[in-house]
């Protein structure tokens, strides 16, 4: 017996002896398959608009306020080392949710101390970072933040949509630190 033999026979075993039956499987599981693929693009395609419509879900200027002042209460309670630890590797839901987040710069050096969406970045220099209408983030910041705290507007990067859009930070001057979280106004 060849293989070719073999391996006709193992069809045969599988899908039955005639021709016929095999079709009917074959197009029965065409159609299933067909199914299934129809059934994958739509939630392709429905699960983005999902994602968007979640995507957009924005905090607030008082939301912003509150993650502000709960971040210097942790620092305050906790020191800044431990603090800023925090707020870097595991910060808790009052300090990041929605498109809000904590961030922590130092006031007389402009360096991130804490960044609880890229604490990749802490360590940098803010007054590196330029809007795209020209504006030094950082030093607009450092300029503007008060014990009282202060609105700084400038432009940046969605990150749900990846367009540049008006941003907000609410920052507080605090020990030595501008403690802050920007929202994008709707």
């Amino acid at each position: 017996m060849t293989s070719h033999s073999i391996t006709k026979n193992k069809k045969k075993a599988i899908y039955g002896e005639s021709d016929t039956k095999r079709r009917e499987f074959l197009t029965r599981g065409g159609a299933v398959a067909a199914l299934v693929a129809t059934g994958a693009c739509f939630l392709q395609a429905v699960s983005p608009a999902f994602a968007a419509e979640k995507a957009l879900e924005r905090g607030t200027p008082e939301q912003a306020k509150a993650i502000v002042a709960q971040a210097i209460v942790l620092y305050d309670e906790n020191g800044a080392q431990a603090a800023f630890q925090r707020f870097n590797k595991n910060p808790p839901p009052t300090l990041q949710f929605l498109d809000l987040y904590i961030f922590v710069m130092d006031a007389t050096d402009g360096k991130l101390a804490a960044h609880a969406l890229a604490p990749s970045i802490v360590g940098m220099d803010a007054r590196e970072f330029i809007d795209p209408d020209g504006l030094n983030i950082g030093q607009a910041i450092m300029d503007a933040a008060s014990p009282d705290g202060a609105w700084v507007d400038y432009q940046s990067i969605d990150p749900s949509t990846g367009e540049v859009i008006p941003k907000s930070s609410w920052v507080v001057l605090h020990d030595g630190y501008i403690f802050g979280c920007g929202i994008h106004p709707q």
